[in-house]
């Protein structure tokens, strides 16, 4: 019964991990912004036509240029001022054309994926228009491809082949199902622990040993927070890879001493655990083997990033986020800024004060109104000031803008950073985030400081204990 219950335990997490695992699979796509699709239809199909499609298809939440607010009037002067310069709502428009102005834009957000892609077929089926998305997605092979071959060389190497076989299947699986290239970096450190730990499994005192030594304890902590900073549902699943792995060992652990036990002889281990090193100079250089799949992943990321563009997708130049551009048709969140402040100041200001209207602001200038008291017999005069252009401002217009409809385009815009820039691009090719590019530099230098550790130190000192 003892042995019944356990197996249904082990057979349920196993069976638990491989459901979500398929359940969640997840493939890295790419879009121009942050948290946004772009949907492209040719200018010749009505922009309510279309909004009408999206809406019946499930989308929500759509920044459409009809949708825009024409105007930031003030309670105090509802009519907005006219300069000779082009305002911040006509530069706005420019967000919603490609280049050649032959295409409409529509931005909608990322969780209605699916729905965006009902509503693209629609379009087509009943309007026959040139349109598409700017988000493609594609399945990074060279992720289970290094897992892969991580495995295959510390299995080829490993003492006890059968149990690391086994409880690597998992973190494979891990690796295909969610193929980002920080995960892969992941199972790479979690498989060196696997072959660290399958070492001393069957030896006494194994499990105690284990969790007081620092190379076991790094090669499994640094894979789960590489795993939950990439994405909190990586993470768990991540950990329900790992349990898989301990009930799956257990499984087989099962199933070998009770075949053990109809024999007469059974061999066992005399030294116990503490008695034999983790890190040996066997063990040691194939830690080097981990670090290399990681710099694989790294020379991929920097070097071969690259999505192949959809054949519409060719010489079609959309808005959207750069570091560098001179292009300076886009309005920013600064040229927002800007033009709040013109708006709200522009009541308190002087008719003939047109210094303003031409030039941005410069920080710590002052709007400032008279106010009258009465200090004993006598009026006075004093000078309050209503309105100062410096970061406390420039926050609050920040801050008011997640009161904006959902359809404006500074949601968007703030969406992306203080520091967004806009030109026109292309889809040719892909710039890795700065998150995934400081945890694969991380990933990598954690088994080459660990092997230059035992260098430096010698084998005496193979082994730190907590």
């Amino acid at each position: 019964m003892r042995l019944s219950s356990r197996f249904i335990l082990y057979s349920g997490i196993v069976g638990l991990c491989i459901c979500c695992l398929v359940l969640f699979r997840d493939v890295p796509v790419s879009s121009f912004w942050k948290g946004f699709e772009v949907l492209y239809v040719t200018k010749d199909i009505p922009e309510q036509t279309v909004l009408e499609v999206l809406k019946a298809a499930g989308c929500k939440n759509i920044i459409a240029q009809s949708l825009q607010k024409e105007t930031k009037a003030t309670r105090l002067c509802p009519i907005e001022e006219r300069t000779n310069a082009e305002s911040y709502p006509e530069k706005r428009s420019e967000y919603f054309f490609d280049k050649q102005h032959k295409y409409r834009l529509f931005y909608i957000p990322d969780i209605y994926r699916k729905e965006v892609k009902v509503g693209l077929k629609m379009l087509v089926f009943k309007y026959t228009p040139k349109a598409g998305v700017d988000i493609q997605s594609r399945f990074p092979w060279i992720s289970p491809t290094v897992c892969l071959l991580v495995f295959i060389f510390l299995f080829l190497r490993s003492e006890n082949r059968w149990l690391f076989g086994i409880a690597s299947i998992f973190p494979l699986m891990f690796s295909i199902q969610l193929p980002f290239y920080t995960n892969a970096a992941a199972v790479c450190l979690l498989l060196y622990d696997y072959y660290l730990v399958v070492r001393l499994w069957h030896r006494k005192n194994a499990l105690h040993y284990l969790s007081t030594n620092i190379y076991v304890i790094i090669f499994f902590i640094v894979p789960l927070f590489l795993t939950f900073l990439q994405s909190y549902s990586g993470g768990f699943l991540f950990t329900g890879t790992m349990a898989a792995s301990v009930a799956a060992s257990s499984l087989y652990e099962e199933f070998r001493m009770s075949h053990r036990q109809q024999n007469d002889f059974m061999p066992i281990f005399i030294r116990p655990a503490q008695l034999v090193p983790v890190i040996t100079k066997r063990t040691v250089f194939d830690m080097l083997v981990c670090a290399a799949g990681i710099a694989l992943l790294c020379i991929e990321l920097f070097v071969s990033a690259s999505i192949t563009p959809a054949a519409f997708m060719k010489g079609l130049y959309l808005p959207a986020p750069t570091r560098y551009t001179e292009y300076e048709n886009f309005p920013t969140l600064a040229d927002y800024i800007v033009w709040s402040w013109n708006i709200e100041t522009y009541p308190y200001r002087s008719l003939n004060d047109k210094s303003h209207r031409e030039e941005k602001p410069v920080e710590g200038e002052a709007v400032s109104i008279p106010r009258y008291e009465k200090i004993g017999d006598n009026i006075q005069e004093k000078n309050e000031v209503v309105f100062r252009y410096d970061t406390a401002f420039r926050k609050s217009v920040l801050r008011s803008i997640d009161g904006l409809p959902s359809s404006a385009i500074e949601k968007l815009m703030k969406k992306q950073g203080n520091n967004l820039r806009v030109d026109y691009l292309t889809r040719e090719k892909d710039e890795p985030d700065m998150l995934t590019q400081f945890l694969l530099i991380c990933a990598f230098f954690i088994p080459v400081i660990l092997f230059l550790y035992y260098c430096y130190f010698g084998k005496k000192k193979y082994d730190i204990y907590f």
